[in-house]
This record gives structure tokens, C-alpha cells and sequence, in this order.
């Protein structure tokens, strides 16, 4: 509850304050933790990049624990680091199409993968499961063709 009043204080208006709970929602929707999620979001809504201290005071999360979460966003190509003077800043990546788009080629991956893994396998259930996985990759498939087919028209 204190955290959440602290969080709620480092934005000067209600828009950004509903775009930062907004972006942490994404964020734990796609598996992030809390604190993930919330140095995600702040440096969204931040109007420049943030140093590590910076984001630490911001969301309220021992500098160690912010540094781990930054290093695992960048990996995960969700945030860019750069350089301020001898410290390093920080900002979001919000190509969310592109990261949407990543994350669906990763999907499909592991996907065929499993499928790849059920063919040695005959009995209904993974018969079945097969089945569910080629119907995901033909819609996976389809939402891309939908998308270069827009992309094509727009151009």
C-alpha cells in the first residue's frame, strides 16, 4: 500500500500515472514481475533516460534488485542502454509491434519444437495435442500474412 502511494507520487499528472499502471499490466501480463514491470514502466513514461539510481528512487526497489530486472529487460531486448557522463542511462524500447513480433517468431519456435517432439508419440491425447499445435502455428502464420499483406498496402 505505501509502495503503491510512493509510486503514485513521481507523476505530476493522472495520464501519465494511467499510462504507467497501464504498461506495468502488459508487463505482468507477459509473465514480468512486479518490479520488472515497474522499472518497464517508468522508463516509458519517463521523458529521458534514467539512471540506475534514478529508477531505483523512482520505484522504490533496492538498487541491486533494479540493476538485476535492467539486465534482464535489456536480454530481452525491452530496454536500451546508453551513456551519461560515467554513468549509464537507461530507456525503454516501445516498438511494441516489433516486440510483439518477436515474440511471436520466439513462440513459434518453441511450438514446432514441441511438435517436432510428439511425432514418436501415437496415442489420442498427444494425437490431440499435435493438433492444437498445428492450428496455433496456422493462426500465428495467418496473423503474419495479415500484417505484411497491411504493411504492403500501406507502403
Amino acid at each position: 500500500m505505501i509502495m503503491e502511494f510512493l509510486r503514485s507520487m513521481i507523476f505530476e499528472d493522472r495520464n501519465r500515472q494511467k499510462a504507467y499502471e497501464g504498461i506495468r499490466r502488459v508487463m505482468k501480463h507477459w509473465g514480468f514481475g512486479d518490479s520488472c514491470a515497474s522499472i518497464y514502466a517508468v522508463l516509458v513514461v519517463s521523458d529521458k533516460p534514467m539512471t540506475a539510481d534514478e529508477i531505483s528512487k523512482s520505484v522504490g526497489y533496492a538498487y541491486s534488485s533494479v540493476i538485476n530486472e535492467l539486465n534482464r529487460l535489456m536480454r530481452e531486448g525491452f530496454i536500451e542502454r546508453g551513456r551519461k557522463g560515467r554513468r549509464y542511462t537507461y530507456s525503454a524500447v516501445t516498438d511494441f509491434l516489433e516486440i510483439i513480433r518477436k515474440e511471436r517468431h520466439r513462440l513459434m519456435g518453441m511450438l514446432k519444437e514441441t511438435k517436432d517432439s510428439l511425432e514418436g508419440i501415437k496415442n489420442r491425447k498427444m494425437e490431440g495435442l499435435a493438433e492444437s499445435i498445428n492450428a496455433s502455428l496456422e493462426y500465428l502464420r495467418e496473423v503474419e500474412r495479415r500484417y505484411k499483406s497491411e504493411t504492403e498496402r500501406v507502403q
